[in-house]
């Protein structure tokens, strides 16, 4: 079944004897609502919007970005060269932390 532009499912299925082949002129009468605009719908919604952005924005400030530092303990770090530039090291740092008891 194709659907006519800005039409929901819900108003095509309305339409009596349409989904049977129903006559041209059923097809002609339906209303046709304009969909509403992303822009206006998240201005109307901001409290909304707000609820889910902030709790987000929290998660990535104290969950991911801590991430990055982790991979200090797998790098031999040098300053100079940073933490993208030192050498991996692998699981060496952990293996003289364990083995040195």
């Amino acid at each position: 079944m194709i659907l006519p532009d800005r039409v929901s499912v819900r108003q095509y299925q309305a339409v009596p004897g349409l989904q049977k082949g129903g006559s041209i002129m059923a097809k002609a009468n339906m209303a046709v609502v304009p969909k509403k605009k992303l822009g206006k719908v998240l201005r109307s919604k901001w409290q909304l919007l707000a609820m889910f952005v902030l709790p987000l924005l929290w998660y990535i400030i104290f969950c991911y970005v801590p991430m990055y530092g982790i991979q200090l303990a797998f790098k031999d770090y040098n300053p100079r060269l940073g933490y993208l530039d030192s050498p991996f090291v692998g699981l060496r740092w952990f293996k003289q932390f364990f083995s040195s008891y």
